[in-house]
């Protein structure tokens, strides 16, 4: 898949075996592919078992223009 960005084309790519087995051991409960996309992702993030969470923090920058970042 490719995501064109004002500075040019990123190119989205499947992630080999070995990285997601990575990723889902690094989880406390792993991480699973869908049989069907759902709303267009192949995978996802085990969240909840049972009546236990993970909780977590979403990381996103602060909302600030070029000249105020600058």
């Amino acid at each position: 898949m490719n995501i064109e960005t004002p500075k040019g084309t990123v190119q989205i790519l499947e992630p080999g075996l070995g990285l997601l087995r990575s990723i889902r051991d690094l989880l406390p409960f792993g991480a699973l592919q869908f049989t069907e996309p759902q709303n267009g992702s192949r995978y996802g993030l085990v969240m909840q078992c049972d009546q236990q969470e993970v909780f977590c923090i979403k990381q996103q920058p602060v909302e600030l223009d070029r000249q105020g970042a600058e």
